[in-house]
């Protein structure tokens, strides 16, 4: 029995997408799948759910460590949502992916 950790597939032909090719996913935003060639991104879902579980917690650490640093409010916010913003694109390797329809120009 072969159980692989974040199995994660293809929603058109059910082939496993493998974490190299999910890694792309971090910088293009969209991924081929090697088997049926479905343009595949991550479920919105997915991005919320990655945003409330590790984008907050990180925004709300980086706020407890500028505090005593007396940072400008403002400032703070833009670091924080950034760091926000960036660790919920990290986690888009880990998404469940959705099937994306190509429009008639190829965009």
């Amino acid at each position: 029995m072969n159980i692989e950790l974040f199995c994660i597939r293809c929603p058109a032909c059910y082939e496993s997408i493998n974490l190299k090719t999910r890694k792309a996913l971090i910088y293009k935003g969209v991924i081929y799948c090697h088997s049926c060639q479905a343009l595949l991104t991550p479920s919105i879902f997915s991005s919320v759910v990655a945003t409330c579980v590790l984008g907050v917690p990180a925004w709300l650490l980086t706020d407890v460590l500028l505090n005593p640093l007396h940072v400008n409010a403002e400032i703070s916010y833009v670091i924080g949502f950034s760091l926000c913003m960036g660790v919920a694109k990290l986690a888009s390797p880990l998404a469940n992916l959705i099937q994306v329809k190509e429009d008639q120009n190829g965009c």
